[in-house]
């Protein structure tokens, strides 16, 4: 893997991760026992992750929206796009479930 590469590997985590802790960090929960509001929180974030799912799975199913795009390479990189999203979507919806279950647990 070339420099730029690593660095801009390095560089998209560590905006990613900082722009979570952000929208995480906004919630207060004064009391960190509060498991019944951190599952609630994680089932609505999970949600979330849920209808982006469906509404890139929606936008791949239907011919007419990829064929929009004039060229053949825009097609091919916008279901490119969409399946990455899918698949990282789904794993982030599992995973904050799995954080739901635990805090329901918990509470």
């Amino acid at each position: 893997m070339s420099e730029f590469k690593k660095i801009a590997v390095v560089s998209l985590t560590a905006a990613t991760l900082g722009f979570c802790g952000i929208a995480y960090a906004a919630e207060d929960f004064s009391a960190t026992g509060d498991h019944a509001a951190l599952a609630a929180l994680y089932e609505a974030k999970a949600a979330e992750q849920g209808h982006l799912v469906m509404e890139h799975e929606r936008m791949m199913s239907d011919p007419d929206f990829i064929r929009k795009n004039p060229s053949t390479s825009a097609q091919m990189e916008m279901a490119k796009h969409c399946g990455a999203l899918i698949s990282a979507a789904k794993n982030l919806k599992s995973e904050l479930e799995g954080f739901a279950e635990w805090h329901k647990k918990q509470a």
